[in-house]
């Protein structure tokens, strides 16, 4: 089976195999409507989702099988309110959990300030559900989101069972929200918030351990798996 790997710059996801090293070109490349910023590939169903800087996740389902989305798209899901106006702007951080078949996904809304003034308290995030057969416009079965989330731009988030934790970058933080799968909409506070310098992207290491060295997190309920942390300043 091969992974896919997003490449950040080109509107396209580039394919390696999982042993490549090297200077080595893709195995392949599936073109997208916009720039990608993260991926989930779920290699038990066969199906790729990318999270979009135009606000919207690209669905390519059987994609290796289908010759690595050869066939184009095959979903795309939009965020939007009730009344079916999209409410998703820069989406970044995506995952996905098996066992609810729900995806949750980060929006930074505005990148800098330069964009808006409140790009620092406009980050949100979205859980969609049914994400196997989700598509078009999709209304989040939770939106979090306001200034008690502390969210304005939430670059990455990974999922550590019903647990989501967020690289906070424009307020130099890492975030938990415990049980984040399910709940009310609105402007809920993270359980725990660290700070960390311009935090960019998350990763579990394969180790069981504290999550990171700092005392705030002595809970052993966060001592799942060690979690490695991108920063760019």
């Amino acid at each position: 089976r091969e992974v896919a790997a997003v490449a950040l710059r080109d509107a396209r996801v580039s394919v390696f195999g999982a042993s490549a090293s090297g200077d080595v070109a893709p195995v392949a490349t599936t073109a997208l409507a916009a720039q990608p910023w993260d991926l989930f590939y779920d290699a038990a169903g066969d199906v790729l989702y990318v999270a979009l800087v135009n606000g919207e996740v690209a669905i390519f389902d059987g994609y290796v099988a289908a010759g690595f989305g050869a066939s184009g798209l095959s979903r795309n899901i939009a965020p939007v309110d009730g009344a079916g106006t999209k409410i998703s702007v820069n989406l970044h951080g995506i995952d996905y959990d098996y066992a609810s078949d729900k995806l949750v996904v980060t929006d930074v809304g505005a990148a800098n300030a330069a964009a808006s003034p409140s790009f620092a308290a406009d980050g949100s995030i979205y859980v969609i559900a049914d994400a196997r057969t989700a598509d078009g416009n999709v209304v989040p079965t939770r939106v979090i989101e306001g200034p008690l989330s502390r969210l304005g731009n939430p670059v990455d988030a990974i999922l550590d069972g019903p647990d989501l934790r967020v690289a906070e970058k424009a307020n130099d933080l890492l975030l938990v929200f415990r049980g984040v799968l399910n709940g009310p909409s609105g402007d809920a506070a993270p359980d725990l918030a660290v700070t960390s310098n311009k935090p960019e992207s998350l990763a579990f290491e394969p180790a069981w351990e504290d999550v990171i060295d700092t005392s705030d997190l002595d809970d052993p309920s966060y001592g799942v798996r060690a979690l490695a942390v991108v920063s760019n300043p």
